[in-house]
């Protein structure tokens, strides 16, 4: 993410769209430093890279301490010093990446993934972005039910309070967005080894993305089998089941280890580029049922040395 460091390292994470001055209407509001202006910058996402446009500020804006022309935006490189004002305190780029979406703690300033609160240990809050870009807070924990996040909203852990961050993919990034990974358009491959110890997954469609082996794929691989074995049922009512059903087939399994396996495996397909991770669960709230909504196909070694034996199926999509 776009970070800028300031003062006692001083950390801000940059939205795609981010103005800087005196106002508390600001994205960084600088109250404490007379040579900032109300609305005296703007740091964008822009072709690329991030650039900084001076608002007509009384005391001008400074990039690796040459002014810059008001209304004229500058291109900015990892490392490059800011000054809003000519004596104003400097503020350095640490990190030139893309804006993502974050969650910043109220009372100790630390930026977060939003993924996930706190970021360490196991979650208490889970967050999503679905297809359509709108975030939700999944209360795994609680209920099981999912309620919509928007930015600037708090949210309160054992770790403190944390306010949200929220990107949004508009005509200022569209255009240096790749197209992300769509669950959409692929089928997920189970291969499992002869013995069940272990369940790897591939995502194949117009790319072929490997997930490994991991924990957490043994219960959407319980989705998987949910839906294969409904088959005599309508395409609404198949692969519709509760943790506690689930648990019969992952032994040892109670809803914590569900749902947080559940976030685990979205959490591994976001960081992979899967930009709607969120869809690989369906949830019905008033009976706490979950389906896998994906394309699968699943393939079972029979014997030692024997070529899987591949089924395939359909979820929800």
């Amino acid at each position: 993410m776009g970070l800028l460091i300031g003062k006692d390292a001083e950390r801000v994470a940059l939205l795609a769209d981010h103005v800087v001055g005196r106002s508390r209407r600001c994205d960084l509001t600088i109250s404490d430093d007379p040579w900032v202006s109300g609305e005296h910058a703007r740091v964008r996402w822009h072709a690329n890279r991030w650039v900084v446009r001076d608002l007509g500020s009384r005391n001008g804006t400074f990039v690796n301490g040459a002014k810059i022309e008001p209304g004229r935006e500058v291109d900015l490189d990892g490392g490059d010093v800011i000054e809003f004002g000519q004596r104003g305190r400097k503020w350095t780029l640490s990190d030139a990446s893309p804006p993502v979406s974050f969650a910043r703690n109220l009372e100790t300033g630390e930026i977060a993934d939003i993924m996930a609160l706190p970021p360490e240990g196991d979650p208490e809050i889970v967050l999503f972005c679905r297809l359509d870009g709108r975030w939700w807070l999944d209360r795994f924990r609680i209920d099981g039910t999912e309620v919509p996040v928007t930015h600037g909203d708090i949210l309160r852990t054992t770790a403190g309070e944390w306010e949200i961050h929220i990107v949004r993919l508009t005509r200022l990034t569209a255009d240096v967005v790749e197209q992300p990974l769509s669950l959409r358009d692929v089928t997920m491959a189970f291969r499992v080894s002869r013995d069940e110890d272990t369940v790897a997954i591939v995502l194949e469609g117009p790319s072929r993305l490997d997930l490994g082996v991991y924990s957490h794929h043994h219960l959407l691989l319980a989705l998987a089998r949910a839906h294969e074995a409904d088959h005599a049922l309508s395409a609404d009512e198949r692969g519709w089941r509760t943790w506690r059903e689930l648990s019969k087939e992952l032994t040892g399994w109670n809803q914590n280890s569900v749902n947080v396996s559940m976030y685990r495996a979205r959490r591994q397909l976001a960081s992979l580029g899967v930009r709607d991770a969120g869809i690989l669960v369906d949830r019905r709230r008033a009976n706490c049922q979950m389906r896998l909504a994906v394309a699968y196909t699943i393939e079972r070694s029979t014997r030692p040395g024997d070529p899987p034996a591949g089924r395939s199926g359909t979820g929800s999509t």
